[in-house]
C-alpha cells in the first residue's frame, strides 16, 4: 500500500464525478472520475478509486483502476491491487506483482522519444482531443448580498481566483461560465462566506462534513 498523505485536491469515495480537475497541488482520488486529470503534483488512485479518462501529472500512484490515458513526467507506480487498461508515458514505471495490465506503454527516459510517442498516439486517438468549451449562465438568487461569488472543481477551489457574480434584478445575480461538458461541484462565497447555492436542491457531501452543489454542463 502506498503511504497516504493529505492531498489537495479530494475526491471522495461517495462521489461520481462527470469532468476535468486541474490542480497545482497533489490529487487523491477515492471516488470515481471521468473526464480529465491535470495536476503539477502528484496523483493518487486509492483502492476504491476509478478513473476513465486522460491523466497528466508528475507522478501517478495507482492502486485502483484506470482506463483511458496516462502520461506522468517522472514515475508510474502500479501496486498489485490496480487494474490498467490504458496507454501510459513515462520516464520510469514500477509495477508491483500486478497482472491486471493492458495497454500501450512507452517508458524511456529519454524525452524525446516520448513526445514522438506520444504524437503518433495522438495522431491515432481523437477521444484525446477536449471537447469544446460551452457557454453557461449561471445564476443564484440573494436579495440582502453586497458580493456574491463562486468557486468548485473548475478552478481548483482556489479563492484568490474566485468568479464574482453581477447583480442583476430583484435579487438575482449572473455570470457567463466557459466549460467543458461534465459534472462540476462549487460553492458560492455570499460576502465571504462560502455555503452551497441556496437555489440549487443538486448536492453531494464533501471531505468538511458539509455540501458541495452540483452543476452540469452538457
Amino acid at each position: 500500500m502506498f503511504e497516504e498523505k493529505h492531498a489537495e485536491t479530494h475526491l471522495d469515495r461517495s462521489t461520481v464525478a462527470h469532468g476535468s480537475i486541474r490542480a497545482k497541488g497533489d490529487v487523491w482520488i477515492d471516488g470515481v472520475l471521468e473526464g480529465e486529470a491535470h495536476t503539477q503534483g502528484r496523483l493518487v488512485i486509492s483502492p476504491t478509486g476509478r478513473m476513465k479518462g486522460i491523466i497528466e501529472t508528475r507522478e501517478a500512484h495507482v492502486e485502483g483502476s484506470i482506463e483511458g490515458y496516462l502520461e506522468a513526467r517522472e514515475i508510474v507506480r502500479l501496486s498489485a491491487t490496480s487494474t490498467v487498461n490504458s496507454t501510459v508515458i513515462a520516464p520510469k514505471l514500477e509495477i508491483q506483482n500486478c497482472t491486471r495490465v493492458q495497454g500501450i506503454f512507452i517508458i524511456t527516459p529519454n524525452a524525446t522519444e516520448r513526445e514522438q510517442n506520444k504524437q503518433r498516439i495522438d495522431a491515432l486517438s481523437p477521444s484525446r482531443t477536449p471537447e469544446p468549451l460551452r457557454t453557461v449562465m449561471f445564476s443564484t438568487m440573494n436579495s440582502t448580498a453586497r458580493e456574491i461569488q463562486i468557486i468548485g472543481s473548475f478552478n481548483d477551489w482556489d479563492k484568490s481566483q474566485a468568479i464574482p457574480l453581477r447583480p442583476a434584478k430583484d435579487g438575482l445575480w449572473e455570470v457567463e461560465l466557459k466549460l467543458r461538458p461534465g459534472t462540476y461541484e462549487y460553492l458560492v462565497l455570499i460576502d465571504g462566506i462560502p455555503q452551497p447555492d441556496p437555489v440549487n436542491p443538486q448536492t453531494v457531501p464533501n471531505t468538511f462534513g458539509g455540501e458541495n452543489s452540483v452543476l452540469t454542463v452538457e
